[in-house]
């Protein structure tokens, strides 16, 4: 759908302009309803002839999105259906535009929407939905930080929502991909301590786990079953670090010998070290670095690690031929 979308705009908005663009919702004569629901969607703004790429197109449309909407008209600003509609519509846009133009066109919305606190907390709590709950397909951390951003400075809220907000902006930074991962300390199955930057390796896979979480187990079996992980793990090009969060370190000490003896397995008793350093709003939360420890993939699936390796080896996964 968002892909449809987004050749709709190339064809309409794009190519051929929209001069109802700036015009009020409320004239029926420029709406558009989609299938049953009936759910009118704004009207794409004119783009000016002068813009050429894509990318600047799109910057354009993103910015002025929402201008055809009166944000104090309640009529449609606090019509959950319509509002849900459109910042699909709206978000389904970003991957086409610069982080710089998606910086401008949130800030820009969220200023408008500052009219009325009622709105403003229904775009919040959409930004949330489709931005940062990882079962979303339009899950975007980085995308999310711009609305958070946004609302932490905002005076629509206080109390407890800004709080709320200003603890979700410090999730979110922690270990974005790009930056350096946070060490930590762990126990070897030995009992020494040790610390991450210590372990060496092209890439890591690290992975925080529950003993007795049965997704984790299933998870795990996962990785133990995928045939590239293995073949790069026994080619040293990629390490695989588990590390049980749980409070027993004897049901730690007694699922070590069911794991490959490839892997490296750690302890960290009640996350007391990482769950300070690291997210991981389910468990378990995989995390990809690189050599330098930079982060590649935060709270991953297994399906998105091995993607991103294989992008690099192909899929047939000899490393020793590279």
């Amino acid at each position: 759908m968002n892909f449809l979308y987004f050749l709709f705009v190339l064809s309409v908005g794009f190519l051929v302009g929209n001069p109802a663009g700036r015009a009020n919702v409320l004239d029926e004569g420029i709406l558009s309803r989609t299938d049953s629901l009936t759910v009118i969607q704004l009207p794409l703004p004119e783009v000016p002839g002068t813009l050429h790429t894509v990318p600047e197109r799109a910057a354009y449309v993103l910015e002025h999105f929402w201008d055809a909407l009166d944000f104090s008209d309640t009529l449609y600003s606090r019509h959950c259906i319509f509002m849900e509609q459109n910042f699909v519509n709206f978000v389904s846009l970003f991957p086409h535009a610069s982080r710089e133009a998606r910086v401008v066109a949130v800030k820009r919305l969220m200023k408008a929407a500052e009219a009325d606190s009622v709105v403003y907390s229904l775009l919040a709590s959409l930004a949330e939905k489709y931005l940062y709950e990882p079962e979303s397909p339009m899950v975007c951390e980085d995308c999310f930080l711009l609305f958070l951003e946004e609302i932490v400075c905002s005076s629509v809220w206080n109390g407890y929502t800004r709080m709320r907000s200003a603890y979700l902006l410090e999730i979110v930074k922690k270990n974005r991909p790009g930056t350096q991962a946070a060490d930590f300390s762990f126990l070897l199955p030995d009992g020494r301590s040790h610390l991450l930057y210590q372990i060496p390796g092209r890439y890591l896979l690290l992975v925080f786990y529950d003993t007795g979480c049965d997704h984790c187990h299933e998870v795990m079996s996962a990785l133990k079953e995928d045939i590239l992980l293995r073949r790069l793990t026994e080619a040293g090009e990629l390490t695989l670090l588990i590390v049980d969060t749980g409070l027993s370190y004897t049901a730690w000490q007694h699922v070590l010998p069911t794991w490959p003896p490839e892997w490296k397995t750690a302890f960290d008793k009640g996350g007391m070290q990482a769950h300070d350093r690291y997210v991981w709003r389910n468990l378990p939360a995989l995390y990809l670095l690189d050599r330098d420890k930079t982060v590649l993939l935060k709270e991953a699936s297994v399906q998105s690690i091995t993607t991103f390796l294989t992008s690099i080896w192909g899929s047939d996964a000899f490393p020793q031929d590279k």
